[in-house]
């Protein structure tokens, strides 16, 4: 691939990013507004899932306990994926713009995009638990945390930011020894 169709392929990665980034923040709202206004934002969906990307997860007919944990986990799940999304926008901002992927931005912009993708996979599920025991009044109900695609993905993201602090760790070795 030519370094044209490279940053042509960037820049439309870049707006795909952000208008993903847009939607999560709308549904994250929505999830929000959902809390005080005590309706579902949809009646077409299941109960709290969070391994669909783009779609709301409330049920018209759920528990109020269930309800208010789904919407207070929904909101925070959206709006942290939101910011994901927009960094992921960064990056390809950066990869249209830099003459080198392999520069110490580029390393702390996939670090953060795959360490926040890792942090939401574990820390979703497990609060939702949290926040219905302490919301509802009968026993503790705990979700077992179960490592979906966004786990692997987020780790895979954090590997590959490694390998390019690498490469820019054997750039400054051959830049000082030349």
């Amino acid at each position: 691939m030519n370094t044209t169709k490279f940053r042509q392929l960037s820049k439309g990665l870049k707006w795909v990013f952000r208008m993903i980034s847009i939607l999560l923040a709308v549904q994250g709202i929505i999830y929000l507004v959902s809390i005080f206004v005590g309706k579902s934002p949809s009646t077409t969906v299941t109960e709290f899932s969070h391994y669909s990307l783009l779609t709301m997860s409330v049920k018209e007919n759920m528990e109020p306990y269930n309800f208010l944990a789904t919407c207070i986990l929904g909101t925070i799940e959206r709006i942290a994926l939101s910011y994901v999304a927009w960094q992921g926008s960064i990056f390809f901002s950066l990869l249209e713009k830099e003459t080198s992927p392999f520069s110490m931005t580029v390393y702390r912009i996939l670090r953060k995009i795959g360490l926040l993708l890792i942090a939401i996979e574990l820390f979703v599920p497990f609060t939702y638990s949290i926040v219905l025991s302490f919301i509802e009044i009968k026993a503790f109900d705990w979700y077992i945390i179960a490592f979906s695609g966004q786990f692997m993905i987020g780790f895979v993201i954090y590997f590959m930011a490694e390998v390019i602090r690498y490469g820019v760790s054997l750039q400054q070795f051959s830049d000082d020894v030349v």
